[in-house]
This record gives C-alpha cells, structure tokens and sequence, in this order.
C-alpha cells in the first residue's frame, strides 16, 4: 500500500469518528483526546483500522502512547501494514 493511499484511509477514518473535526485539524501532533477521541472511539477505531488496513495490532502496542496523537497511531499503522 502506498503511503498516500494509507494517508487518505487514515485521515478519512479519524474523521468519520471525530464529529466536527476537520481534516485540517488532523495535524501529526494533534492530540487525539483533544480532537475528542475517548475510550469507546478508541476501540471502534482499533477495530476499523485492523478490519481496514488488515493489520492486527499486538497487545504491547496498545499503550497511552501508541492512541496519544494522530501520528503515533499513524506511525504503528504505517510499520505494521509494510
């Protein structure tokens, strides 16, 4: 998968689970409880990405850090869908 299809699936997924977040506002360092990310948005999200960009993520990625920003969880997803 190219890194702009990855770009377009990713950016278009936060958006459909953040409301009133615009794409403008995915900026990599965005702090996606910020944009409104919380724990339920965070397992629907986990789920789609995997059914998504087929990719499973492993228990020991499943960490703070890993859903802290837009490009965190971006660069998990870009390493395990390689």
């Amino acid at each position: 998968m190219t890194a702009n299809r990855l770009d377009e699936q990713y950016r278009l997924l936060l958006l459909r689970h953040l409301p009133g977040v615009t794409a403008e506002q995915l900026l990599m360092d965005a702090r996606l409880p910020d944009l409104g990310l919380d724990s339920l948005s965070t397992i629907q999200v986990l789920l789609e990405i995997e059914d998504e960009f087929m990719i499973s993520i492993p228990d020991e990625l499943m960490t703070l850090d890993t859903f802290s920003t837009v490009g965190s969880l971006y660069s998990v997803i870009r390493e395990l869908a390689d």
